[in-house]
């Protein structure tokens, strides 16, 4: 029986860990704040993306260690059986076999579904947080821009590009000295 989420998030370096045992077995799922969006740095983001790469994992360990050793399990009976001169194919035991054989698959099929769903779900979240981020990340440059511009200092070159450290700190010099001058 697989337990509930355990997280710990970390917020002084932006880890967070989701911690799931089946008893056997702990699954741990991680997730770290990129650098560039500290500042929206979300505790219930952190949680999300961890448990969701813990049980991306768990469902892995499904499909390696346990349906896959029985796949292999059957497939190595039906070889046996299909190798002895006493087969009987329309027997109930080896339709049985085939049914069970056959549920298997359908079973790896379907965790590797699930498995590739859950990833492609987990990078949408992702991409969709990274948007917002970038959108707000935006939205604070250009706050930023309009308050050095209404100190009279521009940040880009007329072609769009930034302008250098040293020609934006030249600008707020002068800046600063004109307000000095005007102040006294």
């Amino acid at each position: 029986m697989i337990g509930e989420p355990i997280f710990n998030y970390i917020k002084a370096s932006g880890k967070t860990t989701c911690t799931i045992s089946d008893g056997q077995n702990t699954f741990i799922g991680m997730a770290k704040c990129h650098p560039d969006d500290w500042d929206y740095m979300s505790e219930y983001t952190g949680c999300e993306i961890a448990e969701r790469r813990c049980k991306i994992k768990i469902l892995q360990h499904i499909k390696n260690n346990q349906i896959i050793p029985q796949i292999q399990a059957y497939e190595h009976l039906i070889s046996t059986m299909l190798n002895s001169k006493q087969l009987n194919p329309q027997s109930y035991e080896f339709k049985r076999i085939k049914a069970e054989y056959d549920n298997l698959l359908n079973q790896y099929t379907a965790i590797k579904n699930k498995i590739k769903y859950s990833q492609s779900k987990l990078r949408e979240y992702i991409t969709n947080k990274e948007s917002v981020n970038k959108f707000l990340r935006l939205r604070k440059a250009a706050e930023k821009e309009k308050l050095f511009q209404d100190l009279g200092v521009t940040l880009t070159n007329p072609d769009g590009t930034f302008r250098s450290t040293k020609e934006v700190l030249e600008d707020l010099s002068k800046s600063w000295d004109k307000q000095m001058v005007q102040n006294k």
